[in-house]
């Protein structure tokens, strides 16, 4: 299994595939908090504006249970990916 550094190091390096990829085979660490300040890859991706792999990775999780959704997990300063997404992508 890959580790969490190389997990970080595909997001901030723009290897969206294999983020997704590790989305599809490792439920478990679309919850994972890859930062200093607590962002998850989809934080990640949502503050880089990568609007098609922000898509993406929401289809991948949209069924996933509430307590293990990334959709409401809050990075170390309370802000969800709707908070995130606010302060970093243009208004359409």
């Amino acid at each position: 299994m890959r580790t969490k550094q190389e997990f970080l190091n595909n997001a901030m390096e723009g290897y969206w595939e294999d983020v997704a990829d590790r989305y599809k085979k490792y439920p478990w660490d679309r919850n994972a908090k890859l930062t200093r300040s607590g962002e998850t890859a989809l934080h990640i991706a949502v503050i880089e504006r990568k609007e098609d792999i922000v898509k993406r990775l929401v289809e991948l999780v949209y069924s996933v249970e509430a307590e293990m959704n990334p959709l409401v997990v809050a990075n170390d300063r309370g802000n969800i990916l709707t908070c995130a997404s606010a302060c970093s992508c243009p208004i359409r």
